[in-house]
């Protein structure tokens, strides 16, 4: 095989494999779960794809398991805003750019009065996905990657 034909085989199996490795969003429906790895740590992400699915997110919910969250999924990175309008437990989100890399970890406190929040949340720089954890559960570096993982790694 000619050094042409290898570097071309190689490329095409590295481009296969690189998009092997990154669910598409379009095949993402509310209410499935994902598996991922967020900051240290593996989590079972509820997606959120549809505006129903973001304007609801955890609202109502009494508590929210450790390793379990929600995945905001958009079709376009922008300046999404997030409020904690009826929601009754602390959570920390995390904005991921287009390309899964982690933009800013937030804290966003229970609300005074959860019916009518005060707070508004947006990431620094536009953000396609959204992650919402317990809050203080983790750490997430700026410039880490949201990495998608085997379902059995989070169970």
């Amino acid at each position: 095989m000619s050094r042409k034909n290898r570097i071309f085989g190689v490329t095409v199996l590295a481009f296969l494999l690189y998009g092997c490795s990154q669910p598409l969003a379009y095949n993402w429906r509310d209410g499935e779960k994902i598996c991922a790895q967020v900051g240290n740590q593996n989590y079972l992400l509820e997606i959120a794809r549809s505006g129903s699915a973001h304007s609801q997110g955890l609202q109502g919910r009494q508590e929210l398991e450790r390793g379990r969250g929600m995945l905001f999924v958009f079709d376009r990175a922008s300046s999404q805003k997030f409020w904690m309008k009826k929601t009754l437990i602390p959570l920390d989100i995390i904005w991921y750019s287009a390309d899964y890399a982690a933009i800013a970890q937030q804290s966003m406190p229970v609300e005074a009065n959860p019916e009518s929040p005060q707070n508004i949340y947006e990431p620094p720089k536009p953000a396609q996905y959204a992650v919402e954890i317990n809050q203080n559960e983790t750490e997430v570096p700026v410039g880490s990657t949201l990495a998608f993982i085997a379902r059995d790694q989070c169970d």
